[in-house]
């Protein structure tokens, strides 16, 4: 034990063999180690491995696998880390890991541990633990709704650290949207009637064995609108696709050749409307790293 001790040089457990399988088998609560603490070589440690408060200048793993002993490190500062953990970010979580699950989950040694992998340039492998940290303590609230909340706002950006969820999401949203303007064709109707049932009078004026069409929706027959005297822009995919990305767009109805009047279908618009604006902020706040916790 080194508990609040002040090292200048270093720290070296290469070889050692500490053992207590039920307590401590190394504490250095709150020490200052300002060269290097070598945990790799043959380190045998059964036990707790303390080292909250602890600060280190540099941490040597071993070069595969990860540091021996049941790790306690809430309030570890590193400045540098060597061995797997340094590189393989699962390495690092599985050491991470090794702290006993009966405790409440402190995320203060993930955030501290990114820091360093961001400092050394480790975006990815920080990321990916700052994810997993806001993840488990939302898992680990006692509060219900916080539990439900965090898996929802997991499932969708990731708790803010992964953009593409958002950007999935918002494209699931864009197909629903098509998809369901493409099944409504039939309650879509021409914005300037008029200028419709002129197309399609030229229309049976031009073919006298064309059917005029009773009423003009969006599944009437493109044919029907098209002249060469009149037309009328016709209800085809392209419509369907920019219908369902201007859903999104706060654009007046007057934009489009093509509208429905279907109260049900319009309040099913403005819900995958809001939900597409919902999906487009939480987007734009997540890669401007607005939405990401760093400590």
């Amino acid at each position: 034990q080194a508990v609040g001790a002040t090292i200048g040089g270093q720290l070296s457990l290469r070889g050692a063999s500490l053992v207590n399988p039920e307590d401590d088998a190394l504490s250095l609560d709150g020490a200052t180690i300002t060269g290097g603490v070598f945990m790799d070589g043959q380190l045998v440690a059964e036990g707790n491995v303390r080292l909250i408060d602890t600060c280190i200048g540099s941490l040597h793993g071993p070069s595969t696998g990860i540091p021996a002993g049941r790790l306690f490190a809430s309030g570890l500062r590193v400045s540098h880390l060597y061995g797997a953990i340094a590189t393989d970010t699962e390495a690092l979580i599985s050491w991470l890991n090794s702290t006993p699950v009966a405790r409440r989950f402190d995320p203060d040694p993930w955030f501290a541990l990114a820091n360093v992998y961001e400092d050394h340039g480790n975006i990815a492998g920080a990321t990916t633990l700052r994810h997993e940290a806001t993840r488990r303590t939302a898992d680990a609230s006692t509060r219900r709704i916080t539990r439900v909340s965090g898996r929802v706002y997991d499932l969708v950006a990731g708790h803010g650290y992964r953009p593409l969820r958002t950007a999935a999401w918002l494209l699931v949203v864009f197909v629903a949207t098509a998809v369901f303007i493409w099944g409504s064709s039939g309650t879509y109707t021409p914005v300037d009637p008029v200028k419709a049932s002129t197309a399609a009078e030229a229309h049976r004026a031009s073919d006298p064995h064309a059917a005029l069409p009773a009423h003009i929706t969006g599944q009437t027959r493109c044919d029907l609108l098209q002249s060469p005297t009149a037309s009328y822009p016709c209800f085809t995919p392209g419509t369907i696709i920019t219908l369902a990305a201007a859903n999104t767009l706060p654009l007046p109805a007057s934009a489009f050749d093509w509208r429905t009047t279907n109260d049900w279908i319009t309040l099913t618009l403005l819900v995958l409307r809001t939900l597409s604006w919902i999906a487009a902020a939480i987007l734009i706040a997540a890669a401007s790293g607005l939405l990401k916790k760093t400590s």
